[in-house]
């Protein structure tokens, strides 16, 4: 867990430079809630509130002391839930959800070493319960981050845009493609003159030491390792993060052309997709550490063994959601054998929104925060918002 340590809340403000010509801090009217606001995706969206004078409300499942640590303001509050959806989080998120103006539902089930079960629990159930918390205590905005998975990985996207069908269901065989379709759906459907929803759809997010790309990176320290896959959009969380607040901005009119509308937020400041392999090649770089590209011969033996594998443990024991894994193996070296790209043109023109990092600039960023904590100088998040 990282630590924050105490900082003078005058000296926040400044680095923060959220006075107004009164020294007062600016704040909206209403709540801004996070659901899984600790995350890194949580932080960084937390950063980018208190930039514009938010107030804050956060919703998690770790306990409130260590809680504590990752909220990057004593004015933050901080409500706790279960990690699975029940009748006692529905209480809880009533509370943490009155005053709100926007909600942010930002939590997702661990795309590589989840179940199938947590997916639905989190994506489908989690985002329902969600959804109906907001329309019973009346929240007027809901900001939901969705995935371009629900297009379904093992399809080829080059340059596709929100004008595309998806799939037919029967042609899915992610259950993390699924989950995020379902939730998606969910918020479409919710779309009234009474709660306006926001629908993102994101790229792969470089966010920190612990997303799913920069974990990798970092599980094996003095050598990354490798398979060359197809290009792919990814995007910084604070591009992330920005996308979100104007999207809510932009639902402040009624009957907004952004509410129920899915809008594809995958691409950094260059715009265009990029290979994995090139991604993780600067963390090597950046890092000082070996580089290795494993033979694309590798990749299809593996392959082969995965499926194999997954193949005999279906034949050993009756597969369920609680057994299955959210995105086996073998699927994920499928995924990477094909283009995976969309254009943002809707982001740019419903939310005025364009990508201010390039996936260099993320990829530094991490590096850094990684560096310092194997330092034994725990990033302080507090004094990285200047």
């Amino acid at each position: 867990t990282t630590r924050a340590r105490p900082v003078n809340s005058y000296q926040l403000h400044n680095q923060l430079n959220l006075k107004n010509s009164e020294g007062t801090m600016a704040t909206s009217t209403g709540y801004h809630v996070l659901v899984d606001g600790l995350g890194s995706l949580g932080r960084s969206l937390q950063k980018t509130l208190l930039q514009t004078g938010k107030k804050i409300r956060v919703v998690d499942i770790l306990p409130s002391s260590q809680a504590s640590e990752r909220l990057l303001h004593p004015s933050i509050e901080y409500v706790k839930v279960s990690s699975v959806p029940s009748d006692k989080d529905s209480q809880s998120l009533s509370t943490a959800f009155k005053d709100a103006e926007t909600v942010y539902s930002i939590a997702t089930g661990d795309v590589t070493r989840g179940t199938a079960a947590d997916m639905d629990n989190v994506n489908v159930k989690g985002v329902g319960l969600i959804v109906n918390v907001c329309q019973t205590v009346g929240v007027p905005k809901l900001i939901h981050a969705s995935s371009m998975a629900v297009t379904n990985q093992l399809m080829t996207y080059d340059d596709a845009d929100e004008s595309i069908e998806l799939p037919e269901w029967d042609t899915y065989q992610i259950p993390y493609d699924i989950s995020k379709r379902k939730g998606e759906e969910i918020l479409v459907s919710a779309s009234s003159s009474n709660l306006q929803t926001g629908v993102l759809r994101l790229g792969s997010v470089l966010a920190g030491p612990s997303d799913y790309i920069s974990r990798e990176v970092f599980a094996r320290p003095g050598t990354v390792t490798t398979l060359r896959r197809a290009p792919i959009d990814c995007i910084s969380s604070a591009d992330i993060s920005r996308a979100m607040l104007s999207a809510s901005d932009k639902l402040d009119v009624s009957d907004s052309p952004v509410s129920g509308k899915p809008i594809f937020v995958t691409r950094c400041r260059t715009n265009k997709p990029h290979c994995v392999e090139e991604v993780v090649e600067l963390y090597a770089k950046e890092l000082g550490w070996k580089f290795q590209l494993l033979p694309d011969w590798m990749a299809t033996s593996m392959k082969s063994g995965a499926a194999t594998w997954e193949a005999l443990k279906a034949m050993v024991s009756e597969k369920t959601l609680e057994n299955s894994s959210s995105f086996p193996f073998h699927l994920q070296l499928e995924a990477g054998e094909s283009i995976f790209s969309f254009k943002n043109d809707r982001a740019h023109k419903l939310l005025d929104w364009y990508p201010e990092d390039t996936w260099e600039d993320a990829v530094k960023r991490i590096v850094a925060d990684y560096e310092q904590e194997q330092r034994g100088k725990k990033v302080n998040l507090r004094d990285s918002l200047n």
